[in-house]
């Protein structure tokens, strides 16, 4: 692949991981229950993610590739109804008032043992709350992340070609004399070789392992999770795609049913 050609793709790969991000930003407020006000004052899990929309709250450094993230504070938020944060908070209520039943039927209402009692049963509860809120959050961020990685991914692939650019109109010598040296012929250009079997449609004439990006429009086809063997890619960008060596087409998603990883089509 040439170089203006990866720098297009790191380009295209920057766009979908910002796009992938942003729709899982947008899940998981939605899957947790987290909700942030709207204009009108109400409490919305749409509101949440419109204000950690990656494309507001990242910003790159465009000479180093540094992400700067300007993330709401968790203070403007709370829990609805439903969603994990409400049944774990649920979860913890049933639990407190388990432990007040059984002190009651044991007749110890007051007292060190109730105190303790009482005290542990909403430190588990509060516990599990945290918990809850790190793995929301942490994931969010993960998510940034991948992002920018993408970004700097990207920033490689555009200074790589500025570099060969300049290093090609370096290596040109003017000419001084009217001397003009003969033109060499075209070259032949040999059509690769058709792939009539076994290659899946869309990827004839693609060799195994060539990096491919496939449009987010598509990826929605391929919902079988799996590991494709063969050398796949260690580090692939979202819609990736890889051919193994059985020449079964897989599709790197971020977003896929079944999580993060290779699916092909089921």
């Amino acid at each position: 692949m040439s170089v203006p050609a990866n720098a297009i793709q790191g380009g295209v790969a920057f766009d979908a991981a910002l796009g992938d991000a942003r729709n899982f930003v947008n899940e998981a407020f939605a899957r947790y229950g987290w909700q942030f006000p709207t204009a009108t004052g109400s409490y919305t899990s749409a509101a949440a993610g419109e204000a950690f929309d990656p494309n507001l709250v990242l910003s790159f450094d465009p000479n180093t590739g540094a992400m700067t993230s300007k993330m709401p504070t968790q203070a403007m938020g709370q829990y609805g109804t439903t969603g994990l944060f409400a049944e774990t908070s649920q979860a913890g209520a049933s639990g407190e008032a388990d432990v007040t039943s059984e002190l009651r039927s044991r007749g110890i209402m007051t007292g060190g043992l109730a105190g303790q009692r009482r005290q542990l049963a909403e430190t588990m509860a509060s516990r599990q709350m945290g918990e809850v809120t790190s793995e929301l959050f942490g994931s969010i961020g993960g998510a940034y992340g991948n992002v920018g990685q993408s970004y700097r991914d990207s920033l490689i692939d555009k200074t790589t070609v500025a570099q060969t650019g300049a290093s090609a109109g370096a290596e040109v010598a003017p000419v001084t004399s009217g001397f003009v040296p003969p033109v060499a012929p075209p070259p032949v250009v040999v059509p690769p070789t058709p792939v009539t079997t076994g290659t899946p449609a869309g990827m004839e004439g693609v060799k195994p392992g060539t990096p491919q990006i496939e449009p987010a429009t598509n990826r929605g086809n391929y919902n079988k999770k799996g590991s494709p063997g063969g050398n796949a890619p260690g580090n692939p960008a979202p819609g990736q795609i890889f051919v193994n060596p059985q020449k079964v087409k897989w599709v790197y998603r971020t977003q896929g049913p079944n999580g993060s990883g290779w699916y092909k089509k089921g």
